[in-house]
């Protein structure tokens, strides 16, 4: 597997460096290595209609830059492709057909390496005025957070305090025009009791606007989320079966390092498929682990007492995430339009308000939902997609960030690297 140390080993083998892709990626790999002394010769893309200059250096499709260059200097060039792991394929035959054979792929690990390591303190082209959408999940301290959903209570207030201080934090369901500055959202997906008891207080300290994106499926349950039920199953029972079946699949223990491991396994699974049938192999997992079901406090979603506190309050936006935490272009028309109606209406039932902004759970989307969306008077809907938008992009495909448990420096070099390295979508 690539690592840092492997990318830098690959940069001092070779005289030319050529970033394959120019996406926030390729964006955030040219940051790094000039700060580790490497000078990148170019971006090349598969297709560009006009060549133009990025972070200093020329975007160029990877047939001109080839057609620049004489075959005895092929082997001095090293191509590093920085694409979504679904497009490299296609990159290393792209390489391949125009005869470049040295290349370094960053993957999706490598990335969030690269990305935490740099400081992104050069400052490349005029700032634009960008709108940074963040994304958060669960404030506190858990025993176990295999999915790394969980920021600390201290790091969080500290993170706050910076935003605070150092930006303009906007609403979600602002107009967002007129944006004169550098401009942070702040967004918490699926609607946990820890908004309410340790988020929302910190918000109140410091007077900072958020959204909560709400699940309503288990409003005022203890019923948890499915990817909370299966880290329950796999990492706090005692004897977990040797062979777990799912579907046509089959898991042995023995072919897994660890319980976590062999979690990621079958969540990965289980993420693909539509609701009704995920819902279904929990249940029989449940068996096959003999499970027997307790409650967990820190695990529930907001009561109605507690949502309509928080609407109550002109900082806190109420937006809509499904009922059942479905992943949207999993589902058919019907399933799709019922839970969002649904999850609008019980909000709204709930609050006394309406209800304008969504976020699609874990980030699956279509022109068939941006439809539905437009239809029952959605003004903006949020993805997971990286990057970050301005008062033209997409209503409807505006992009987010995750932030993780970053302290200090560490964060604030994050938030310089999502406003200098991440497209504008």
């Amino acid at each position: 597997m690539n690592n840092i140390s492997d990318i830098i080993k690959f940069c001092k083998s070779i005289n030319r460096i050529v970033i394959y892709g120019d996406g926030n990626i390729g964006r955030t790999v040219r940051v790094f290595l000039e700060e580790q002394g490497f000078k990148v010769s170019s971006f090349v893309v598969t297709n560009i209609d006009i060549p133009h200059i990025l972070m200093g250096v020329e975007v160029v499709s990877i047939n001109d830059y080839i057609s620049r260059i004489s075959s005895n200097a092929y082997n001095s060039i090293g191509v590093i492709i920085c694409m979504n792991e679904k497009n490299i394929e296609g990159a290393k035959k792209k390489l391949a057909e125009v005869g470049l054979n040295s290349y370094f792929i960053v993957n999706d690990m490598l990335f969030q390496q690269i990305f935490i390591k740099s400081n992104f303190l050069y400052k490349y082209d005029k700032p634009d005025k960008k709108i940074n959408t963040l994304m958060y999940h669960r404030v506190g301290s858990f025993e176990k957070d295999p999915f790394e959903l969980a920021v600390d209570d201290s790091t969080f207030e500290e993170q706050i305090k910076h935003l605070k201080e150092n930006y303009t934090i906007l609403k979600s369901d602002d107009k967002w025009s007129d944006i004169d500055e550098k401009s942070v959202v702040l967004t918490f997906d699926d609607g946990y009791v820890d908004f309410y008891s340790k988020v929302y207080p910190v918000l109140k300290k410091y007077n900072v606007p958020a959204t909560v994106f709400i699940s309503t499926g288990n409003i005022d349950t203890y019923n948890e989320f499915w990817w909370d039920e299966l880290e329950k199953l796999f990492l706090e029972t005692s004897m977990i079966p040797e062979e777990i079946t799912i579907i046509d699949d089959k898991f042995l223990k023995d072919d897994y390092s660890d319980n976590e491991s062999l979690l990621f396994a079958v969540h990965k699974v289980l993420l693909s498929l539509p609701h009704l049938e995920r819902k279904k192999i929990i249940e029989s997992l449940k068996k096959q682990f003999n499970f027997s079901s307790y409650k967990r406090d820190k695990y529930r979603v907001l009561t109605r007492a507690e949502i309509v506190k928080l609407a109550d309050d002109p900082l806190i936006t109420i937006g809509a995430h499904t009922v059942s935490h479905i992943v949207c272009d999993k589902e058919n028309e019907d399933v799709q339009r019922r839970e969002i109606i649904e999850s609008k209406e019980k909000l709204e039932e709930i609050i006394k308000k309406p209800v304008s902004v969504f976020a699609y759970p874990n980030g699956g989307y279509n022109a068939r939902i941006q439809k539905i969306l437009s239809e029952f008077g959605f003004i903006r809907a949020f993805t997971v997609e990286l990057g970050c938008a301005d008062e033209n992009s997409p209503q409807y495909q505006i992009p987010r960030n995750v932030v993780k448990a970053w302290k200090g420096k560490k964060f604030e070099s994050a938030m310089r690297g999502m406003f200098t390295a991440f497209k504008t979508i």
